[in-house]
């Protein structure tokens, strides 16, 4: 319960295979780095729990930001009570 990460542009890495629990998760983002935001990349099937986690997205920098990325298809994870207080909306 809690962690953080202070990053520059991927917060959480998680590796193919991996299950993880994350609770009450912060990041933030305060570089001026030409590079996506990813709060949380998933090499494999995302099969994790997360819930709380807060990405603090830069958002006065024209990069794209991603709450979960790269994830593929098939997994059983949950991904609960984000809190993105200035999120980049876009229509797709």
């Amino acid at each position: 319960d809690y962690c953080y990460s202070d990053t520059f542009a991927t917060a959480f890495w998680l590796g193919k295979g991996v299950s993880v629990s994350m609770v009450n998760c912060y990041t933030m983002w305060y570089t001026g780095y030409d590079k996506p935001e990813v709060c949380i990349w998933c090499d494999g099937k995302f099969d994790s729990y997360v819930s709380g986690i807060r990405c603090d997205f830069a958002v006065s920098r024209n990069v794209p930001s991603f709450t979960l990325l790269h994830a593929e298809p098939g997994g059983k994870g949950v991904l609960t009570n984000s809190i993105v207080p200035a999120a980049k909306l876009s229509a797709a």
